[in-house]
């Protein structure tokens, strides 16, 4: 733990325990133009070292794939980067920059740490090299230093006033390793979480928890006993939560019993019996920001047995005999067979629970980890927090997602009232850095938006849905701000902003921003959000009436758009509930039942009817825990 802080800390990505106020961060801002470090090409040198540890390192994970890891090479650019590196002085940062974006391609495998390791050094070395080569670098500190300033004084005097001069110096003292304490200060006021989530125990209890009723054969020896016969299971499984403020943890307990009717056959001795298992049993479900995993099945057991009848194989004389000695063992094993039963019932617990949760845990992770992390990853772009944790009522996840020349929250968010069964606070930020990481100057066609939504949602909305025989359309986002949503005073505007587009066999090379604003509303118990005027679709910098003429292209291109974005953004979106993925979709509809937009944070809240409550209600109380299970092992060893 301590090394991670301490590599936060190096890259300027640290939280410092006493960071000054804000207004004395315009100064300190200016007085760190003092502390300039000149680069050397002996820090250059120092500099390659790791660069090609971890090239020698990939080398060797590469080499043994053969053909494959041949391919590897050469998707990487690695003859390029050799060459490089072995011309003394200081390299090409041109091509040190293509190899970099080969690393950070989103291409399956570049998650790995072999790969990363390689992206890491370079990047560090392609921006040293920068410093050494730059004969005017100091003048560029010293510029960077003074737009950061002035940007913090203007924050101080307009709270309204756009971040970019902020974060964009920040991003370039970063990047070169200079000046890092104002930039840990700053980012201590400027990149707070951008999303706080939960949900509550309530709400995961309605939607997992079960009855169970099964019958199903029994087979077993004890004591050298072959046992058969039938038995039912009859109990409930539930859920709660385990305290815990570095991950979530959401524990299953089943409470059941079994009972069972069956024939054991001991030599020629036949004993008929009736049984009774009370069988309590717990696995936890562990998440945090590397995925999802279970821990062990836990269980505790108690037989208690009547036997209906004794007979035997033989008859006559043999048969009463045996009879008779059966008779007088039974008692003097009893004990010790309702023992063994227990124990062969919590084996075959623990051994179908693990079988039963383990295939939905690796399905979980495997969602997790392939559509989320390792993309995330490979494009540079997994947030710099990703935290979960529970009490005993709620699951929280927090996030906060920024990057070097992006900021997150300057606020905290907006406080909640009462006791949500979900509800997600979320700051503009969020949504506009991930669109700058994953969408700037990328094209994205209506396949890959499909697919996207599908994963997301389950299914294709209507509005996404081509009219039937259209070609299929494609837009390349702008390489600055492809995406920005702005939310304040009720009201929420999103922009999106491309540089190409292509649809019915047409492509238009025009930039065009388009732009939807909506107020929202919540009033007599209907929430919703009403569209203020309609879609605008503008070129860059155009500005309605002051008599700019639009070629036919142009004009094509605009209508067009319109049309298309009419259908995505309607003029009154009305919520209609929510009704979860999965297993919590068990729990019904949620209702929205608080929407709120301001100091860029949209609140939601969720909350399930009446009805949902009480049929869904659950006497987590009366469940033992897996502790208590733990401790029922150890008072019976």
């Amino acid at each position: 733990m301590l090394i991670v802080l301490n590599l936060f800390m190096e890259i300027g990505y640290g939280i410092q325990p006493r960071s000054p106020p804000i207004y004395e961060l315009p100064a300190l801002a200016r007085s760190a133009k003092m502390h300039f470090i000149a680069r050397t090409p002996a820090d250059l040198a120092r500099a390659k070292r790791p660069l090609v540890e971890a090239l020698g390192r990939l080398d060797r994970f590469l080499t043994p794939a053969g053909s494959n890891g041949r391919a590897w090479k050469q998707f990487l650019k690695w003859d390029d980067l050799q060459r490089e590196l072995a011309v003394p002085g200081v390299p090409d940062p041109l091509v040190l920059d293509s190899v970099y974006h080969r690393f950070h391609s989103d291409h399956v495998g570049l998650e790995l740490p072999v790969f990363h390791d390689v992206a890491k050094a370079l990047w560090s070395y392609r921006h040293l090299a920068e410093q050494v080569s730059n004969d005017g670098f100091r003048t560029e500190f010293e510029s960077n230093l003074e737009a950061l300033a002035q940007g913090l004084a203007d924050y101080q005097q307009d709270p309204e006033v756009p971040l970019e001069t902020i974060g964009g110096a920040l991003g370039w003292l970063q990047r070169h390793g200079q000046a890092l304490e104002i930039v840990r200060a700053t980012r201590a006021h400027f990149s707070q979480s951008n999303l706080h989530a939960q949900i509550s125990q309530e709400l995961i209890a309605a939607g997992s928890g079960r009855t169970v009723d099964e019958t199903a054969p029994v087979r077993d020896v004890i004591l050298g006993t072959s046992i058969s016969g039938t038995g039912r299971t009859v109990g409930k499984a539930t859920v709660r939560l385990v305290p815990d403020p570095h991950r979530a943890v959401i524990e299953t307990v089943l409470d059941a019993t079994n009972y069972s009717n069956t024939v054991g056959r001991n030599r020629s001795a036949i004993i008929c019996s009736t049984g009774e298992t009370r069988i309590l049993g717990s696995k936890r479900l562990l998440i945090d920001a590397d995925g999802v995993r279970g821990g062990p099945a836990v269980s505790s057991a108690r037989t208690r047995t009547h036997v209906t009848a004794v007979g035997s194989t033989h008859r006559r004389l043999l048969g009463r005999v045996v009879r008779r000695v059966a008779k007088k063992r039974i008692p003097q094993q009893k004990s010790a067979s309702e023992s063994v039963a227990a124990r062969h019932a919590e084996h075959k617990f623990n051994a179908r629970l693990e079988a039963e949760v383990g295939a939905l845990l690796t399905k979980a992770n495997q969602g997790f980890q392939q559509r989320f992390r390792n993309p995330l990853i490979r494009r540079g772009e997994f947030p710099r927090l990703l935290r979960f944790s529970t009490t005993a009522e709620i699951v929280r996840v927090e996030v906060l997602h920024d990057g070097p020349s992006r900021l997150a929250a300057p606020s905290t968010p907006p406080e909640i009232s009462g006791r949500p069964d979900l509800a997600v606070r979320l700051h503009e930020s969020l949504v506009n850095n991930f669109a700058t990481g994953l969408l700037a100057g990328r094209t994205i066609d209506k396949d890959q938006v499909e697919r996207i939504t599908l994963d997301i949602l389950g299914a294709v909305p209507p509005q996404l849905q081509d009219d039937e025989g259209r070609e299929p359309w494609a837009i390349e986002f702008a390489k600055v701000q492809p995406i920005t949503l702005h939310i304040e005073e009720d009201h929420v505007t999103l922009t999106i902003r491309g540089q190409r587009f292509k649809s019915d066999r047409r492509t238009f090379r025009y930039s065009m921003n388009s732009t939807v604003r909506y107020r929202l509303e919540n009033a007599g118990g209907a929430v919703k959000a009403v569209r203020v005027g309609e879609v605008e679709v503008f070129p860059p910098g155009f500005v309605p009436g002051q008599g700019a003429q639009f070629g036919a292209a142009q004009q094509a291109l605009r209508t067009l758009l319109k049309r298309r974005f009419d259908r995505i953004f309607p003029p009154e979106i009305v919520s209609k509930g929510l009704v979860l993925p999965g297993r919590l979709g068990r729990a019904g509809r949620l209702d929205l039942t608080q929407l709120e937009a301001d100091r860029g944070w949209l609140t939601l809240v969720w909350r399930r009817g009446t009805t949902a409550h009480s049929s869904g209600a659950q006497n987590v109380d009366a469940v033992p825990t897996a502790s208590t299970i733990s401790s029922n092992h150890e008072a019976r060893r």
